[in-house]
């Protein structure tokens, strides 16, 4: 009997400790899922009176990034374009020397 109360009293902590450890965690969930759903109807219930000037005019870039973004995409096609030719050579040398031995 001793034994059956002394592992009711485990389990029953077992339990304690699960419900205090996820409770708070599910209350902040529930409260994050509400705010999240509050701030996105709120966007786009602005978003929706916005007119068409302010919508073009939000999600044109401006015109220094997109110039830095095609300088960034040249530099990257250069590399990598390198990085291939240093690997095609090193195959190149591979093969020489599989072939010499």
């Amino acid at each position: 009997m001793e034994q059956f109360a002394s592992d009711m009293q485990m389990y029953i902590t077992m339990v304690c400790d699960t419900i205090v450890t996820t409770v708070p965690k599910s209350v902040v969930h529930c409260l994050v899922r509400k705010a999240e759903k509050n701030l996105l109807n709120h966007l786009f219930g602005h978003v929706h009176k916005m007119s068409e000037e302010e919508l073009k005019r939000m999600l044109t870039e401006d015109s220094s990034v997109t110039e830095k973004r095609a300088a960034v995409r040249l530099l990257y096609d250069k590399i990598k374009m390198a990085i291939d030719d240093v690997q095609y050579k090193q195959e190149k040398v591979k093969r020489k020397d599989h072939e010499g031995d």
